[in-house]
């Protein structure tokens, strides 16, 4: 079992803790918070076992139990609340961007590449896999940000496989 909290009860974090929460049976979300949770959110959490609702998202980060964290915040916290998360010596699922600056990102890379702990951080980057991109544009993305180990045809479903610098 892994015991999971939420950072960011906005649309996207709702929609990620419907998803565990129907579709993975071997996750259990503990917590779920945000500075800003309207009443009815935090109702609705509540209502499906969602057992701590915080408006302080370093509760979740101080929390034992707990083992990984989705961060579902607004994009311009994400960067150190992944730094944080990591400092806490939680796993990491991140919704894209990790941020908008390429040496905040690089500084997220260095934390995890010095923790004690090995971490697994995810980037959420739900059009990875769409059909309908073309690999000019994924390719002109990875050339920017990666260097190409292995760059698919186009339509293909894995658009390539890539080494952070």
């Amino acid at each position: 079992m892994v015991n999971v909290g939420i950072i960011g009860a906005g649309r996207i974090g709702q929609v990620h803790a419907k998803s565990i929460l129907s579709g993975v049976p071997d996750a259990k979300i503990l917590a779920i918070a945000d500075p800003f949770i309207k009443p009815e959110v935090a109702a609705w959490a509540k209502s499906v076992g969602i057992e701590n609702v915080y408006t302080d998202h370093r509760k979740i980060l101080e929390d034992p139990r707990i083992d990984a964290v989705l961060i579902c915040a607004s994009t311009d916290q994400h960067a150190q609340l992944s730094l944080e998360a990591i400092a806490a010596g939680k796993h990491i699922f991140c919704e894209k961007p990790i941020d908008q600056s390429i040496a905040k990102i690089e500084e997220v890379k260095a934390a995890l590449a010095a923790s004690p702990k090995k971490l697994v951080y995810q980037v959420g980057f739900n059009r990875r896999y769409d059909h309908k991109r073309h690999q000019s544009e994924v390719t002109q993305s990875c050339l920017t940000l990666c260097d190409p180990m292995v760059c698919s045809p186009p339509g293909s479903s894995v658009h390539g496989i890539l080494q952070a610098r």
